[in-house]
């Protein structure tokens, strides 16, 4: 992103279908702080009900603010986005698929994995992320803005000031090495991920 432009960004976790839900907090939350100019929702956006999200769709229930979903591309998925790589669902709601690159007319970028891969050290980068790693290369490269994962990367309990709340085991037990990896490479400003309804922020990487 441009040095010296800001964005007011809210992210939030699984939404799981309750999106009347979800823009009732968001108008509460921007009334308090004022507008936001996106927001990410990251995990599971669809859940199983999707009676609302059919009302999203057809415009009966309104986004309030442009919001880009970072989740799988499972069975419910698929019956309102015809391909992984993303469409647009309705005006100001964006599916941007389970895994890719997402760079905003503003210069603000975005590296994304929903997928949850194996928790193995032989596991490699998915190829659509391969030229934000490449670019790391270049001793040039100043980091992406935001990477937003489903799954904590391996070892994020290590090296850090802070000790984890209770509820994070789950989290750790199904780290994996593949999004350290991910944060290693693309360096991002900021790093979030989801999982088991727990709040954790850890101390800077760097």
């Amino acid at each position: 992103m441009p040095d010296g432009l800001s964005h007011k960004i809210l992210i939030c976790g699984d939404v799981k279908g309750k999106v009347s839900a979800l823009y009732s907090r968001v108008s509460k939350v921007m009334n308090v702080a004022g507008q936001f100019d996106m927001m990410f929702c990251l995990g599971d956006f669809f859940g199983t009900q999707t009676d609302e999200i059919k009302k999203l769709i057809d415009g009966s229930l309104a986004a309030s603010l442009p919001t880009y979903i970072v989740s799988p591309y499972r069975e419910i998925a698929r019956k309102f986005c015809q391909t992984e790589s993303g469409c647009e669902l309705c005006s100001n709601v964006t599916y941007l698929g389970s895994k890719g690159t997402y760079t905003a007319m503003s210069g603000l970028r975005v590296v994304y994995m929903a997928e949850w891969e194996p928790n193995s050290d032989n596991c490699n980068l998915p190829s659509s992320l391969l030229s934000e790693a490449l670019a790391a290369e270049d001793s040039g490269f100043l980091g992406v803005d935001l990477l937003l994962t489903c799954q904590w990367p391996k070892h994020v309990n290590k090296l850090t000031l802070y000790e984890l709340p209770d509820g994070c085991q789950q989290c750790i037990d199904s780290s994996s090495i593949l999004i350290s990896r991910l944060a290693y490479l693309t360096r991002p400003r900021y790093h979030f991920s989801c999982g088991n309804g727990v709040y954790y922020e850890r101390s800077p990487y760097r």
